[in-house]
Parts: structure tokens; sequence; C-alpha cells
């Protein structure tokens, strides 16, 4: 009788995790690729997927994996080493290891923190090998040859060595000159230079188009997806920022967040007992973060509906009549007030709070991404000065903070 050989052996895994590490200006290298337009002329374009936003010097191995999420996908790295790339072929790649947790929580603490950390997303093999993924190949029986192309972001091959397409899966070995790297169990993912895979992100005031893997889409293969963080708090607030991405259906840029399942394993939640299992498809439900979200009772639920009722109607007319009665903004001959243009908006961030679950049930909150808007202010919008509508707005967040729980504020956009 056959028997599934990852079911008897204690050193195999079902899972493989891509782990995230610190990024700062130093290890940040401008990638520049080469393009031909519609005339034949040469252009260059630089490589975002490998850049800091404006203004940001640094990010945590934790804050990396925030914004995996945020952004709907893990992007594709050069593993650039001593300001040249690791990587054959000429592609960048997605890193996982099928390492043991146990083995690489151990791994984790005699390498720099710089270069390693213990956040980052676990994917079962099935589903990565459907993206592509597939082990590395440690070494070559031949060593010495002459590059095709061996530039900072570049090292190819000739293709009589290797073939051009499986070149990202070579890594360098040389146990001579301790060159051995066989204990990180790596797999890779390629990237695909798929136009339907690339997604948006902020750089300063403006956005970047750049490719990425979104493993978090509804026809995404992965049918279970495991977030790993260090502690609870940690725990708490990538909670958070799922149930808000989850309520919405994407994040602000519209990229897709649909994950069929999707769970959060704390480091610090995994005992000796747990670590005996070595696999991390063995650890038990205690190692997982888990939260209980409140509803509210009958009495509360009609509480709500009326305060809502009293804001949109009674509220939103007396707050418009009072900013007409008290502004010292002079009108223009159109009738209009002289002032910026722009609107406001009541808004929340808490995603747990029972109030706003119920709220969104309601249909009186909705996620944008980032966040919730309230519809709580009436049919009053008949000016474009923006004091008016900030007026008005930071009225009813005053008082629905007052009446049900202090977790509201307002945004200011200006026209």
């Amino acid at each position: 009788m056959l028997h599934d050989m990852n079911e008897t052996r204690k050193d195999i895994t079902d899972w493989l995790i891509h782990f995230t590490k610190d990024v700062n200006e130093k290890n940040v290298i401008d990638v520049y690729h080469e393009y031909l337009d519609e005339d034949n002329q040469p252009y260059t374009l630089l490589d975002y997927s490998n850049q800091l936003p404006n203004g940001i010097s640094e990010f945590t191995a934790f804050e990396i994996l925030k914004k995996i999420i945020s952004e709907c996908g893990i992007r594709y790295g050069y593993s650039f080493r001593k300001n040249k790339t690791t990587l054959y072929g000429g592609d960048p790649v997605i890193c996982m290891t099928e390492m043991l947790l146990k083995s690489f929580l151990e791994y984790a603490k005699t390498r720099n923190s710089e270069s390693i950390d213990t956040y980052g997303i676990a994917i079962t093999k099935k589903s990565a090998y459907k993206y592509g993924a597939r082990p590395v190949i440690y070494g070559l029986s031949q060593d010495k040859f002459k590059y095709i192309e061996n530039s900072q972001h570049k090292r190819i091959l000739p293709s009589e060595i290797l073939p051009l397409q499986e070149q990202y899966r070579l890594v360098s070995y040389n146990p001579e000159y301790k060159i051995d790297w066989t204990h990180e169990r790596e797999w890779r993912i390629k990237k695909k230079h798929d136009i339907y895979n690339h997604i948006y992100v902020e750089n300063g005031i403006d956005s970047e188009e750049i490719e990425v893997l979104n493993i978090f889409e509804e026809e995404s293969p992965c049918e279970n997806i495991i977030l790993i963080v260090t502690n609870s708090s940690e725990a708490e607030e990538i909670f958070d920022l799922i149930l808000i991405l989850k309520d919405s259906g994407s994040n602000n840029f519209g990229n897709e967040f649909l994950p069929k399942s999707i769970s959060i394993l704390v480091i610090e939640k995994i005992t000796e007992k747990d670590l005996n299992a070595t696999k991390i498809e063995d650890l038990s439900n205690e190692c997982y973060f888990e939260v209980k979200i409140d509803e509210l009772n009958p009495s509360e639920i009609e509480h709500l509906k009326k305060v809502i009722d009293y804001s949109k109607t009674k509220l939103s007319i007396e707050a418009e009549k009072d900013f007409h009665n008290y502004t010292s903004l002079k009108k223009h001959k159109t009738g209009y007030y002289l002032d910026l243009c722009g609107s406001a908006s009541i808004m929340c961030n808490e995603p747990k709070n029972k109030y706003l679950r119920e709220m969104i049930r309601l249909g009186i909150a909705s996620s944008y991404g980032e966040g919730y808007f309230i519809k709580a202010i009436g049919n009053v919008h008949k000016d474009q000065s923006v004091s008016y509508h900030e007026f008005i707005a930071e009225k009813i967040c005053e008082f629905l903070n007052k009446e049900l729980e202090n977790i509201f504020y307002t945004k200011t956009y200006m026209d």
C-alpha cells in the first residue's frame, strides 16, 4: 500500500514560508530597465519594486509584512548582496523556504537582524507550485564559464550551461569557500511580466505601477494563508488591517483582497510542546491569534438607528443653520461662500468595534480599503465651501462620539 511520504517523514513540510526582512536606504539600489518606444527609440524606466516611497528611509520586517497585505501582493526582488544581484537569469524572484519552523526560528537567531527576521507568509507547496514556484538548484557540475551578461542586476549564463528559463533557480554552491546555503531549502517564483498582476503603490503624491504576486485575490490557488508575527499586539494590528480589506474586498487602489482562508501565527505563543511537532501544519490552535468581536444587543441596535436618523435629519439641518448664522465668510455674487472648495466625511478606523460592525450590516458604514466612511450626514451639501462641510461633519461627529463610542473622526478633501 502506497503512503504519502510527507505523512511519515518528520523533516518534510507541506508549507513554504516567505520571510520578510528590514529594508533601509543602504540596501535600496536603483534598477533601470531599457525599453523601445513606438519609434524604436530606447528609453529607461526605474523599477519601483525596488524603491522606498519618497520621504521614507526604512521599513522594518513587520512593516514590510503589513505592506504586502495593504498592497495586496508580494513584490519580486533582486536579492542584492554587496550592491550586486545574487540571482541568475536576469529576472527578480520571490524567495521562500521549506525549512521546518523550529529549524528556522533557531536559524534566525544566528543571522543578523537586517538580513532575516521572524515575520512572513506561509502558503502550501501545492499553491506555490501553481504560481510557478520550484526548488532551487544548489550549484552546477561546471563551475567555470563566461557570462553572457554580468551587470549589477543581471547575471546570465550560456544556455548550454543551464537553460535561461531555469537560471532563476540556481544558487551558488562551493563548500570549499564556505558558500553553502543548502540549509535554507529554498524555493523561488520568477517574475512573470504579466500585465494583469500589476498594482499601484504610493510614491509621495504620485503612484507607481509595479508587478506583484497577489495571493489574496479570489482566483488565487491558495486555499489557506498563514501570516507569521512575533507577538499578540502585532497580530491585533494585522487582524485589523485584514478586516478592513476584507470588508472592502480591495485596497484603496482597487487591488483585490478576497482570500479564502487567512490566519495569524504568533511566535510567542509557540511552546516547546508545539515545537516538538516540528511542522507548521502540526502546531496547536493555541499558537494562532483569535479574537471575539462583540455584537450589539437589541436595545443598542435601536439606539444606534435613532442616533443615525437624528444625525441625518434634525442635527444636519441644525448644523447647516448654525454655520450660516455664525460664519464670518463672505459670499460671492453667485451665492457661494468665498472659500476653498472641498468636502468632509465622518470616518472610523476601529474595524472590530461593535457599533461599526452593526453600521456595516445596516449599510451605514462602508470600507474603502484603509478605513470606513460613516453615512450619518443628511442631504445638506448645498455649498462648495470646505469650511461649510467641515462644520457640519464635526458637529455630527461630536454627537456620534457622545452617543455611541469615541471612535469617529472627520477627514477633509480638497477639490
